[in-house]
C-alpha cells in the first residue's frame, strides 16, 4: 500500500443535522539554533538524501565532517525561543556511540545520545528536550558533539548533515480533496486556504497537472456524525466510499448491483449492536470487493487467535505446510491434504471464511479443532488438538526486512519486504557490497507496498536519467499525465553490467509491483520471477480513522486519478513474471527448499 502518513480531524458540528467536517494536521518547527548552513568554510563535499518523518529533510550536497572527538561548533541562533525537539542526521564510521550537548558560557545541556547498530548513513535522530535555559540573541551557542570509537586503534569519522533544535507546533487546515466536498462530509471555502504542489523531496521531476500537495494527506482521524446526534456514521461513510470505488470497470464488478445490496443491508442496522454492525460491513466490503485496499476494521478489543497448523494451496488443494507444535507433526504429515474442519467440509468451511484460508484453523486459546486429512500415501484420518496460547514461529517463515546476504561467489539477495522511509538508507549503506556480486536476487515476495516516494528513489539507483514512474489518469476528466522521476544525481548507483532477478508472488502489491514495473521497463538487464502475479492493487491509501466509532476504513477512494504503470492498470491482474515457477508440493515452498529462489539463482 501507498501512505503519505498526516492526521486528520473530523469535528462534529453543533447542529443536529450536523455533516462531517475533515481537517488535516501538519508539524511545522519555528528553529531555534541550527548548525549553519552551506558554510563552505566548515563544509566538505557529502551527500545525503531527501528524508521525510513529520521533518522533512532535504537532499544536501555538502556537510560537517566530525574527525576528532569532544568538538563544538557554534550555532546560529534565531530570535529567543524554547524548544522542544532536537534534530540531526549523519553518517558514521567506526563509531560506537555519540552524545550531542548544547554548550552554553555557564553550563553543558544534553540534546541526545545514540549508540549505534551498525555504521554507515544512520536514520535522522528526533530527540524530546525538556530542561534547555532561556537565551538571548547576544547569547554564545555552541554543539558539543563527543563520540567512543568502535575500535580506539582506528581512525573515526562522523559527518553532521543536520543539526537543529525548535518548538514544534501543530496546524490544522480544513481538507480540500474533492471526495470530501460531498455528503456526508460538509465542503470547504476553498478560496481561503492556499493550495501547493504536490510535494516529493526533490525526487520528482513532474507529478500530474492540478495535483496538490493537500490531497494526498493520508491517514484521516474522523469524528461526528452525519445526522441527528446518536446516528452512526459509519454505514454513510462505507456507502459513500463505495460509490466512489475507482476501479469497478478494472475489477469486473457491478456496481448498481453492489450498491443496492449495499442499501439494503445497511439500511437493516438501525437496531442492530454496533459490533454486528461493523462486522456485517467488513463482511460485505470484503466480499464484494475483494480489494486489499478497501476494507472496515474494528478496533474494539479482538479474542486473540492461534493455529498450530498452516496451510497452503496447491492446484485445487489446500495441504498442510507446516506444524509448530511437536506433538502433532507424527499425527498431521506435512504435504497432507485437508479435507474437513470440525465436520464441516472444506469448500463450506472456505465460505463461511471469505474465502480466506488462512483464517480457517484459527481458533482461541483453549479450543478444540477437529480436523480431516489425507496424508501423502493416500490414508484418510482424524485427529483433533487443542489450541495453546502461544506457538513459537521460525524465524525462515517472517524473513525480516532488509535481508542482504551473498548466496554465492556471483549472487547478492536482498528482502525488500516493505518499502518505508528506511529504505534509502539502508540499501545505500548496503550497496558497495551488493556491487561485489554480478547479479542481484530483489525479492520482493509478500511485499504490500508503502511509500511512494521511496519506491521511485529506489528504483533510481538502477536507471540511467529521468524517468516515467508511472501513468496518471484523472478520473474526473479521463486526461491523462504522468510522474517522472528526477535522474539519480547522487553518488549511488546498482552497476551497470549487473543483472536483477525479481521475485514477486501474489501478495506483493501496490509500491512494491511498482518498483518491480519500473525495473523490467527501464533496465534490460532484469527479469521477473515467481510462482503466481502480483496482487494487482496499486493506488494512494488513506486510512480513515473514526476514534468515537472504534473502526477505521482503509480505502483508495478518494484518489483524484489512477496510477498506470506502462500506461496501463494492473488493477486485478498484477503483473505477470517472465518466469512461472510451478509449486509441486509443500516443500517448493519458501521456507523449506525455496523452488522459486533456487530458481533464481539458477538462472
Amino acid at each position: 500500500m501507498i501512505l503519505r502518513i498526516l492526521f486528520f480531524f473530523v469535528l462534529l458540528a453543533g447542529s443536529a443535522r450536523a455533516q462531517l467536517q475533515v481537517w488535516y494536521q501538519t508539524m511545522h518547527t519555528d528553529t531555534a539554533f541550527r548548525l549553519p548552513a552551506g558554510d563552505t568554510r566548515q563544509t566538505v563535499p557529502f551527500y545525503f538524501p531527501a528524508y521525510q518523518t513529520q521533518q522533512a529533510y532535504p537532499e544536501i550536497t555538502r556537510a560537517l565532517q566530525v574527525t576528532e572527538n569532544a568538538q563544538s561548533y557554534l550555532l546560529q541562533t534565531n530570535h529567543p525561543k524554547q524548544p522542544d525537539v532536537f534534530f540531526t542526521r549523519f553518517f558514521t564510521r567506526n563509531i560506537r556511540s555519540l552524545r550531542f550537548s548544547l554548550k552554553t558560557k555557564e553550563k553543558i545541556y544534553p540534546l541526545a545520545a545514540v549508540t549505534l547498530r551498525e555504521n554507515g548513513y544512520q536514520l535522522p535522530v528526533e530527540s524530546k528536550l525538556e530542561s534547555l535555559p532561556a537565551y538571548g540573541p547576544a547569547d554564545r551557542l555552541e554543539l558539543y558533539v563527543n563520540f567512543e570509537a568502535l575500535d580506539p586503534g582506528k581512525p573515526a569519522l562522523l559527518v553532521l548533515a543536520d543539526a537543529f533544535a525548535g518548538s514544534a507546533q501543530i496546524r490544522k487546515a480544513k481538507s480540500p480533496a474533492a471526495f470530501f466536498q460531498s455528503p456526508p462530509f460538509s465542503p470547504v471555502n476553498a478560496e481561503k486556504q492556499p493550495l501547493h504542489p504536490f510535494d516529493s523531496y526533490g525526487v520528482f521531476g513532474h507529478f500530474p497537472a492540478g495535483q496538490r500537495e493537500e490531497n494526498y494527506k493520508g491517514t484521516l482521524l474522523i469524528e461526528g456524525k452525519p445526522g441527528p446526534l446518536g446516528q452512526t456514521a459509519i454505514p454513510a461513510v462505507a456507502l459513500a466510499l463505495m460509490d466512489a470505488y475507482p476501479f469497478y470497470r478494472e475489477r469486473r464488478l457491478d456496481k448498481n448491483r453492489i450498491l443496492a445490496a449495499a442499501r439494503q443491508r445497511f439500511g437493516a442496522f438501525s437496531a442492530a449492536p454496533k459490533s454486528e454492525m461493523v462486522d456485517s460491513i467488513s463482511a460485505f466490503i470484503e466480499n464484494a470487493y475483494g480489494d486489499p485496499h478497501f476494507r472496515l476494521n474494528s478496533h474494539r478489543k479482538q479474542a486473540k487467535t492461534q493455529t498450530p497448523v498452516y496451510i497452503y494451496q496447491i492446484g485445487a488443494k489446500y495441504v498442510i505446510a507446516a506444524v509448530l507444535d511437536d506433538s502433532l507433526k507424527r499425527h498431521i504429515p506435512m504435504g497432507s491434504e485437508l479435507l474437513a474442519i470440525d465436520e464441516v467440509g472444506l469448500t463450506a468451511a472456505l465460505k463461511r471464511a471469505g474465502g480466506k484460508a488462512e483464517q480457517l484453523l484459527r481458533r482461541q486459546p483453549g479450543t478444540t479443532v477437529r480436523v480431516a486429512i489425507r496424508d501423502p500415501q493416500g490414508r484418510q484420518s482424524l485427529h483433533s488438538y487443542v489450541v495453546k496460547a502461544q506457538y513459537r514461529i521460525p524465524p525462515n517463515f517472517k524473513p525480516a526486512n532488509y535481508t542482504f546476504r551473498f548466496l554465492n561467489d556471483s549472487v547478492a539477495y536482498y528482502r525488500l519486504g516493505k518499502v518505508s522511509h528506511e529504505l534509502q538508507i539502508d540499501f545505500i549503506n548496503k550497496l558497495d557490497s551488493i556491487n561485489m556480486r554480478k547479479k542481484l536476487v530483489l525479492d520482493l515476495r509478500g511485499n504490500g507496498g508503502g511509500d511512494v516516494i521511496g519506491g521511485a528513489r529506489f528504483v533510481s539507483y538502477f536507471v540511467t536519467g529521468d524517468f516515467t514512474y508511472s501513468g496518471f489518469q484523472n478520473r474526473s476528466n479521463g486526461a491523462r499525465d504522468s510522474i517522472v522521476v528526477d535522474a539519480n544525481r547522487s553518488p549511488f548507483r546498482f552497476r551497470p553490467d549487473g543483472r536483477v532477478v525479481i521475485l514477486i508472488d501474489e501478495k506483493t502489491s501496490c509500491a512494491a509491483e511498482l518498483i518491480a514495473a519500473n525495473l523490467k521497463q527501464h533496465n534490460r538487464n532484469v527479469t521477473i520471477l515467481g510462482k503466481s502475479a502480483s496482487a494487482g492493487a496499486l493506488a494512494f491509501v488513506y486510512e480513515l480513522l473514526m476514534p468515537d466509532e472504534g473502526v477505521s476504513f482503509l480505502t483508495n477512494s478518494p484518489n483524484e486519478g489512477k496510477l498506470l504503470p506502462g500506461k496501463q492498470s494492473i488493477e486485478g491482474l498484477g503483473i505477470r513474471p517472465d518466469v512461472l515457477v510451478r509449486i509441486d508440493n509443500v516443500q517448493d515452498l519458501q521456507p523449506y527448499r525455496d523452488k522459486v529462489l533456487q530458481t533464481a539463482i539458477s538462472r
